[in-house]
């Protein structure tokens, strides 16, 4: 299996990210001699590291820009995007956004550092779903740090399968950390 190794040089300040266009004093220039910032450049890793690992997630569930701006819009629209890719059926879809809504008992959410995680369990999920989506100018889903999330991780998975729910868990909080240090450095 080939490596392949990113090299990354800091950029002047005032340049503007080729993804995001965001002005950032932090910004490199990839091995694609593009110019991203930190934020932009932590977000392909997670990416890759997620299309690294199939049997835990599926890579077609990606929202790379969430038009949102609340918490309940950012549900719905990661909601709707498994939808979309045929992951959910449309009444199913409604099951999950009223849950993840008005159901705070069968949900457990984490954030901090600009990610979000939101962790669901309900009986009509057959097998886990997971969901990752970015939001460039972030989300108030009233963190403990009080920095809007950025960075979302929606996973599903059905109540009779909790070990592969710590698994995944287990998993996504490595690849979170591993974001959270790529986006600070």
């Amino acid at each position: 299996m080939a490596t392949i190794t990113r090299v990354c040089h800091s950029l002047r300040s005032g340049s503007r990210c080729s993804q995001c266009g965001q002005v950032d004093s932090s910004q490199r220039l990839s091995g694609e001699t593009s110019a991203i910032c930190s934020s932009c450049y932590a977000w392909e890793e997670l990416l890759d590291d997620i299309r690294h690992t199939p049997d835990l997630w599926d890579a077609e569930a990606v929202v790379p820009d969430l038009e949102a701006t609340t918490r309940q819009q950012a549900i719905v629209e990661m909601v709707e995007a498994l939808v979309n890719e045929n992951k959910l059926g449309d009444h199913l879809g409604e099951v999950f956004i009223r849950a993840l809504l008005f159901d705070a008992d069968e949900i457990s959410t984490a954030v901090e550092h600009g990610l979000a995680v939101l962790l669901f369990t309900h009986p009509a999920v057959q097998d886990s779903l997971v969901l990752v989506a970015r939001s460039h100018n972030g989300i108030d889903f009233q963190a403990v740090d009080e920095q809007p999330a950025k960075v979302f991780l929606l996973l599903a998975s059905p109540p009779q399968s909790p070990a592969n729910r710590l698994r995944l868990t287990a998993h996504a909080a490595r690849l979170l950390l591993d974001y959270g240090r790529r986006s600070t450095s």
